[in-house]
C-alpha cells in the first residue's frame, strides 16, 4: 500500500509539473503574440505617418513649383 501511495503521489506531482509547464508555455506564447501585434501596429502607424508626411512634402513642393 505504501509503494502504491508513493507511486500515486509521484504521478500526481508529475501531472502537476506538466500542467504548470503547459500553462507557462501558453502564457509565453500569448505574450509573444501580443508583442508581435503591438510591433505590427506600431510599424503600420509609422508607415502611415511616413506616407502622410511624404504626401504633404510632395504637395508643398508641387505648390511651390507652380
Amino acid at each position: 500500500m505504501i509503494i502504491v501511495c508513493i507511486i500515486i503521489i509521484i504521478i500526481i506531482i508529475i501531472i502537476i509539473i506538466i500542467i504548470i509547464i503547459i500553462i507557462i508555455i501558453i502564457i509565453i506564447i500569448i505574450i509573444i503574440i501580443i508583442i508581435i501585434i503591438i510591433i505590427t501596429i506600431i510599424i503600420i502607424i509609422i508607415i502611415i505617418i511616413i506616407i502622410h508626411l511624404n504626401a504633404e512634402i510632395n504637395n508643398c513642393s508641387y505648390a511651390h513649383m507652380y
